[in-house]
């Protein structure tokens, strides 16, 4: 899914694909078979595309309450975002409710990762990292790569 950074609605992913494809059939026709694939699902169109023509999707929302277009993008945290405050609440409160917690593929090297494993009730834990970890959790059992 996709959420408005103005006005913090969200819209399935699948209808924002459908609305770039409509909007910009001719800008794909012309730029898309040029466009190479990279590893980590990207395109890249090189420095001599025209992005002038190419029409962003605007927040359902926004446009439906008159405040003008919004800003939509994909509603997951990138490197570098700050995970949303109810997310980290509602994780905190879960990991307190826990007897145990199992981490698995995370370095805890970030707080909003490494904070639920040092909170409320977790005495008993395991955990797998490929390598050192900042917060280790408080563990019974844990595993590395050899």
């Amino acid at each position: 899914r996709v959420r408005c950074l103005e006005c913090g609605g969200t819209e399935a992913r699948a209808v924002v694909q459908e609305s770039l494809r409509a909007d910009n059939s001719g800008w794909l026709a012309l730029h898309a078979s040029r466009a190479e694939q990279r590893a980590d699902g990207d395109a890249e169109l090189g420095r001599s595309a025209d992005h002038s023509s190419f029409v962003l999707p605007a927040c359902p929302h926004c446009a439906a309450a008159g405040r003008g277009d919004g800003f939509l993008k994909p509603d997951v945290v990138f490197f570098g975002d700050n995970v949303p405050k109810a997310t980290v609440e509602k994780c905190f409160a879960h990991a307190d409710e826990c007897d145990a917690l199992l981490v698995v593929g995370s370095s805890l090297e970030v707080y909003s990762a490494g904070g639920p494993t040092a909170r409320g009730r977790n005495e008993a834990g395991a955990g797998e990292a490929a390598g050192p970890t900042a917060q280790p959790p408080k563990t019974a059992l844990r595993a590395q790569p050899r």
